[in-house]
């Protein structure tokens, strides 16, 4: 995520209810679902067919450094080639629904490492002419709550340095993606900084379709609610947004990458607040490749 300059006084976030007031909410949604998956677990038991769940699908990072769900044929593809690097080029830097970098681009490089549950991901990131660069560190564990309710539990480090100055955060993070639908997967994304003491929220609705065995397209449907998370910007929903992205497999190898986006700025208001200047709208794009050995 991207970092920002301004930040107040650490506060204990036990002490903040509005702003977590979503965060308790999946918090209770994750221990209902988690019983009643017990309760379905129980009755299997007795009519002794009770039935094993997938290991939750692998995670990686995707534009901006976000963390979003392995396609299939990819999880399938890094199975049998598990060394792979991630390189892509973006005309924007885009995260929480903002250009970071006022209209520059950024190059990043990043690879996944996934054993059953648990899932490393590391992202390296730079923007020569923005004088940026950034390095996330990212650990994540999957818990299956349910065939089709998954829950990924993460912990971020953050270092960047921009124009000469240097920060540092601490992020956890919960996403709750429900594969039920047989056309849309639905994330419920929430993901907590250390340093702003607050929150961020993303809801993304995801179809994927295979082409051919070749090509692949997915569609995505974002949104952003903002409590305290950009601390100088307004809470509550602050954008939507599309992205098309296609990838394209000639070789086991190699995979080449391509996506276009737009984003769709709500109440955004710089004259009050400073952080929504780059909170607009605006399209943009990256294309990449993905070696795997």
């Amino acid at each position: 995520m991207f970092r920002h300059a301004n930040h107040s006084p650490f506060i204990p976030w036990v002490m903040q209810p509005y702003r977590l007031f979503p965060a308790w909410f999946m918090a209770l949604f994750l221990l209902s679902a988690n019983t009643l998956a017990q309760e379905g677990l129980v009755d299997d038991e007795q009519d002794d067919e009770a039935e094993e769940w997938p290991i939750p699908q692998p995670v990686e990072t995707g534009p901006g450094g976000s963390i979003k769900i392995e396609s299939a044929y990819r999880a399938e593809a890094e199975a049998e080639q598990p060394v792979h690097f991630h390189a892509l080029w973006e005309s924007r830097y885009v995260t929480e629904g903002r250009d970071n970098l006022s209209g520059k681009s950024l190059a990043s490089m990043s690879s996944d490492i996934t054993r059953g549950n648990f899932t490393f991901a590391p992202w390296l990131a730079y923007s020569d002419s923005a004088d940026y660069k950034e390095l996330d560190l990212n650990f994540l564990y999957g818990i299956p709550l349910h065939e089709k309710l998954i829950a990924y539990a993460g912990f971020t480090h953050i270092r960047s340095h921009d124009t000469g100055s240097k920060t540092h955060d601490n992020e956890v993070s919960l996403d709750l993606v429900y594969t039920g639908n047989e056309y849309i997967d639905t994330t419920l994304s929430w993901y907590y900084s250390f340093t702003t003491d607050s929150s961020f929220y993303d809801l993304i609705l995801r179809n994927e379709q295979s082409i051919n065995d070749k090509l692949t397209i997915h569609l995505n449907a974002i949104a952003g609610f903002n409590a305290g998370y950009i601390q100088l910007g307004h809470d509550g929903l602050n954008y939507t947004q599309l992205r098309l992205n296609l990838a394209y497999h000639p070789w086991s190898q190699t995979e080449v990458t391509a996506y276009v986006g737009y984003n769709h700025a709500i109440d955004s208001d710089p004259e009050w607040y400073a952080e929504d200047a780059n909170l607009s709208d605006f399209a943009w794009g990256g294309f990449g490749m993905i070696y795997r050995f």
